[in-house]
């Protein structure tokens, strides 16, 4: 099972509203049929942090529902390009994932076409 992990660093983009982005976040959670099992998290590591991590048999079609509500929402996007990064665990764990999308533009981010995010053999 490959695990999907966003981390939201609120300094980051002005007037981002965390209670918003976790009540997005929580039907996601919900969807039973993508979403095993997940953790939603924070902290402060020279600025405050959210981590929300979904445990995940088709890493794919969830990377696509969590980029629709909130990468490409009218509401969060803005917030999200400047204040999160996403990455997505391999078969093998966080020795080897993909950065989906990151803050900082000029990180290169893995290629995550359909045929690097498959359903896992599990």
């Amino acid at each position: 099972m490959r695990v999907l992990s966003i981390q939201v660093q609120p300094a980051r983009s002005s007037g981002i509203d965390m209670a918003e982005i976790t009540a997005e976040f929580e039907p996601i959670a919900s969807a039973t049929n993508l979403v095993k099992h997940h953790a939603f998290d924070s902290g402060n590591d020279r600025g405050a942090y959210f981590n929300f991590t979904f445990g995940t048999p088709n890493a794919k079609v969830l990377w696509q529902v969590i980029q629709s509500r909130l990468y490409h929402s009218g509401n969060f996007s803005t917030h999200m390009r400047h204040a999160s990064m996403a990455m997505c665990s391999s078969e093998d764990g966080w020795d080897d994932y993909l950065l989906l999308d990151h803050f900082d533009p000029t990180v290169a981010l893995d290629d995550a076409r359909p045929a690097k995010l498959p359903r896992d053999r599990s």
